[in-house]
């Protein structure tokens, strides 16, 4: 009851700033086409489900998620996808609809799904994705990526919290402690990347993945059996091995993910990554 009660205050805190991206491309066919899904997208395209009938455009969503959690740790927007790729957020490259490889750093549209990240800041703050959506050719959506909190902004607002809640504070870790440590807010932001992937899994296949090895074969997050935990220099087990990940599939609707700390220490508080 206390490791509940600690959790959902401080999830309370960490969601409150949490980046809103939209499912808005899951649409079978993009607005004012003619064509169906299965004109566009490829059997085997990531985001489509084993049916058919549900489709998520993983491409535009792990860039979003990528470019996010890349500002959450850095405290400002990447000048390429590039250094995204390069900090381990995501593949270099991303899936298109039929499986042609999308490099967010190219601004030349070329195919049905292609897009771009255009890290030009607007005077609102946001930076945004531009997506080649019809096939005439000249029609482009705007996916805007809105600036949002980063953990320098809510790792001091869960440690105000922490010492309100039921669990003792010596075994909860000064947050704030972790801004010093580069390679630890990249780690979180890996497992925020899990942590979404997970729900684009649900979404298509109505359960959480059976296990990470699922998860990461997916191309649903960003995280492949090829990254590499920036805190041991070696791929993500999942097994709660020291500052690896645990997960845990615990039926069709509920899962388990968590950070690990030293010694294999699963920690006794939770908060979305």
């Amino acid at each position: 009851m206390k490791d509940t009660l600690l959790a959902v205050i401080l999830t309370a805190v960490f969601v409150a700033g949490l980046f809103t991206y939209a499912f808005a491309q899951e649409d079978s066919v993009p607005c004012g086409s003619s064509l169906v899904a299965a004109d566009i997208y490829s059997p085997d395209y990531s985001g489509r489900s084993q049916d058919g009938h549900s489709i998520i455009d993983t491409g535009t969503l792990i860039a979003q998620l990528g470019i996010n959690y890349y500002r959450r740790i850095k405290g400002h927007w990447p000048s390429s996808w590039a250094e995204v790729a390069e900090l381990g957020l995501a593949p270099r490259y991303l899936e298109g609809w039929k499986g042609e490889l999308i490099d967010p750093d190219n601004a030349d549209l070329s195919f049905y799904g292609d897009f771009y990240y255009d890290a030009t800041v607007k005077p609102n703050g946001e930076a945004r994705l531009v997506q080649y959506s019809n096939s005439d050719g000249l029609t482009t959506w705007y996916v805007p990526l809105k600036p949002t909190p980063t953990y320098a902004d809510f790792f001091p607002a869960m440690d105000s919290v922490a010492p309100q809640c039921a669990v003792p504070c010596e075994k909860l870790p000064v947050f704030s402690s972790y801004l010093d440590d580069e390679n630890r807010l990249v780690y979180f932001g890996m497992l925020g990347m899990m942590s979404h992937g997970i729900k684009l899994f649900k979404k298509l296949y109505n359960r959480p993945p059976y296990n990470i090895e699922e998860l990461f074969d997916s191309g649903l997050c960003g995280i492949t059996r090829e990254t590499i935990n920036p805190l041991t220099g070696k791929p993500f087990y999942g097994d709660a091995r020291e500052y690896d990940v645990f997960y845990d599939y615990l039926d069709d609707t509920r899962f388990k993910l968590t950070h690990i700390e030293e010694n294999g220490r699963i920690p006794n508080y939770a908060f979305s990554y």
